[in-house]
């Protein structure tokens, strides 16, 4: 065992930076390292059923090269799959939607609930189930002209309170029509 340790230590030490070197043309200083160590370890692990009749030096390229090719088509693969999701989902994760949706909702209906019953009601018959100021009118039986003064309140309270917000809400959820006139 002495021998076998004294053998592997100076065969380590004299391959290693050749190896680290000659991975290095396929894949980064790092990988290229630990493609190295990998061989190496499994080098120790198998020694006993190394044949002496196989220069050990031309075995340990030979696995190192086959350790960054494989580690090239990995990547290349999980590069692939990255594409495909991104793809997939790039609609969805470039949408600020995807990070404010909630939170801007919630804003809203936080403005909405501070409001008299009247105004947020007839907001929402215009905005959300999009009737018509006469539509409005005749269910909250009130005429077209106090349907358009409470929108035109409504408006101005949102105006004032969701002034910081609204550059977002409008690119962010998609409700310019909604803050038309804002």
């Amino acid at each position: 065992m002495p021998n076998q340790k004294q053998n592997f230590d100076s065969l380590y030490l004299s391959c290693y930076k050749g190896l680290c070197a000659y991975a290095t043309r396929y894949v980064s200083v790092a990988e290229a390292e630990e493609i190295v160590q990998d061989t190496m370890l499994w080098l120790w692990d198998n020694w006993d059923t190394i044949m002496p009749e196989k220069s050990v030096k031309t075995l340990l390229f030979r696995i190192v090269h086959n350790k960054a090719v494989n580690c090239i088509k990995h990547k290349a693969v999980l590069t692939r799959v990255h594409r495909q999701i991104e793809l997939r989902l790039s609609d969805t994760f470039d949408s600020p939607n995807f990070y404010l949706n909630e939170e801007l909702q919630q804003l809203l209906e936080d403005a909405l609930q501070r409001m008299p019953d009247n105004l947020r009601q007839t907001f929402l018959l215009s905005r959300v189930e999009q009737l018509s100021y006469k539509e409005i009118a005749e269910r909250l039986n009130i005429t077209v002209k106090s349907v358009d003064n409470r929108l035109a309140r409504t408006m101005k309270i949102l105006r004032k309170e969701l002034q910081d917000y609204l550059p977002i809400f409008m690119l962010a959820l998609g409700v310019t029509a909604l803050f038309s006139c804002i």
